[in-house]
């Protein structure tokens, strides 16, 4: 009896799970993993966010709670979270108020990544890339105080993005979270954006902003170039270090190219293509052999392949692409060169930034303020007046720095920069060294990297997440 159940019990074990999609089928592996962690909760806050003003503020409410359930749910929630507040207004509408709930889901993330943090997957690793945040934060803070013309809105900014990128750093390193199956999910998602996106190029709503920039399902062509941009390095650096390239991946990734050129988003083509040759700088001159070695599939004919159905589908939309080529290339009026186009742009703001610089330049003006203080419109929560946003522009990211937080905030940060770059150089992996470049690059046109409310929240998941790979390939190989 007893040798007859110990034949059952191994006969049960001997039974094969279920197997993962070969990583080199890269959107089943994503829709493997997202259907893995739970498709049923994202889905049910979007059918929520279109349901008006009642909708949007329970789909946030949701959100707050879902991310105090653990570090891995804190990611998914910020991710959803900037998710749904870039949703084309022709789609939904933005109630007021909603910046706060947008706080208290940073502020819950944090929480549930502090709670979880004791149990560590690399406790040397987050804590160097921890430590550097909370440096850099330190300083913000006591900047703002200091030396601010606008202390308040500079304290608000500072606590924001010390916020969450603790939450989001301390995250990614929890012993709790499945690096590899939350990659997934915010590929899958990530792809949803792309592929939900594609009806929208024959229908005007597509195009809401400006008439001719595509913005997909996002609100902004900006916004949406530079989600295609991290989107196409993570595809593309994935697909040439698998040599993963199936044909619904070659399509994917030929759509997220065309989306990307009809964005007319200057800054995000200049950060997927400049990421891609950076990559490749980078692996030679510190001989990363796994990241070179990705760089010989450019050569495999499906490549080809893939360039033939960029072609293909650009073609199939000439109309907007030569416009966009016209527009991309000159942007300006008839009446005007290049150069004075480009300074009607974004040259002006840089000049006023470098201005700035060098009247302030070991400490700047200010963590977060316009250059010129008449134009910082600063919105306050009713209550107590306390700010909740305080919206500037900057032509460029930085030059922005230097501005702000002067020199010695600079080289601080830079700091920060070097040690996420160690790490991701570690990982051996193309496609996370290729969005390091690319999230870095986005911020040449948009200063958008100290921005937690906007597409600075997704920039910083996808820069953790590529920092966090060294710790899942360790964890692999044990």
């Amino acid at each position: 009896m007893i040798s007859a159940q110990a034949a059952l019990t191994t006969s049960r074990l001997a039974v094969p799970a279920a197997k993962t999609p070969g990583s080199r089928e890269i959107l089943r592996w994503a829709k493997h993993h997202a259907l893995r962690s739970g498709i049923w909760f994202p889905v049910l806050v979007l059918a929520l966010r279109f349901a008006g003003a009642p909708g949007a503020y329970a789909a946030f409410s949701l959100l707050i709670l879902y991310a105090l359930r653990g570090p891995g749910q804190g990611i998914k929630a910020l991710f959803l979270s900037w998710f749904l507040s870039h949703l084309s207004p022709g789609l939904v509408v933005t109630p007021p108020g909603a910046e706060i709930l947008r706080i208290l889901c940073l502020l819950a993330a944090l929480t549930s990544a502090v709670l979880a943090s004791f149990k560590s997957q690399n406790a040397l690793l987050m804590g160097r890339t921890v430590s550097g945040f909370v440096l850099f934060g330190a300083f913000c803070l006591v900047h703002s105080a200091l030396v601010s013309y606008a202390p308040d809105v500079s304290v608000l900014k500072a606590v924001s993005f010390l916020v969450m990128t603790l939450a989001l750093s301390i995250s990614w390193f929890s012993r709790r979270v499945d690096v590899e199956r939350l990659q997934g999910w915010v590929f899958f998602w990530l792809a949803a954006i792309a592929i939900s996106s594609a009806p929208f190029l024959l229908l005007p709503l597509g195009y809401l902003t400006n008439g001719h920039g595509f913005q997909g399902i996002l609100n902004q062509p900006q916004v949406f170039g530079m989600t295609m941009a991290l989107t196409g390095a993570w595809i593309g650096g994935r697909m040439l270090r698998l040599r993963a390239f199936s044909a619904i991946d070659i399509a994917l990734a030929a759509l997220v190219i065309l989306m990307l050129f009809l964005s007319e988003s200057r800054g995000a083509m200049l950060a997927a293509s400049g990421g891609l040759a950076l990559s490749y700088l980078l692996a030679r001159a510190l001989s990363l052999r796994t990241v070179r070695s990705a760089f010989r599939n450019l050569k495999h004919k499906r490549v080809f392949l893939l360039i033939v159905c960029s072609l293909f589908t650009g073609l199939l939309f000439f109309d907007k692409v030569s416009g966009m080529i016209e527009r991309t290339i000159s942007k300006r009026s008839d009446n005007q060169t290049i150069s004075s186009a480009f300074d009607a742009s974004r040259g002006a703001l840089i000049s006023r930034s470098l201005q700035n610089f060098y009247a302030n330049p070991v400490l700047g003006i200010g963590f977060g303020v316009a250059s010129n203080p008449a134009d910082l419109k600063v919105t306050r929560e009713p209550v107590f007046g306390l700010p909740v946003a305080a919206s500037v522009e900057k032509g460029n990211m930085y030059s922005a720095i230097l501005e702000e937080i002067g020199f010695a905030g600079f080289l601080l940060f830079s700091g920060v920069l070097l040690v996420l770059l160690n790490s991701i150089c570690r990982s051996g992996q193309l496609e996370m060294v290729w969005l390091f470049f690319a999230a870095l690059l986005v911020n040449l046109g948009e200063a958008v990297l100290f921005s937690p409310n906007g597409i600075g929240l997704l920039v910083w998941i996808v820069l953790l997440m590529a920092t966090a790979a060294r710790s899942a390939k360790r964890a692999e190989a044990k």
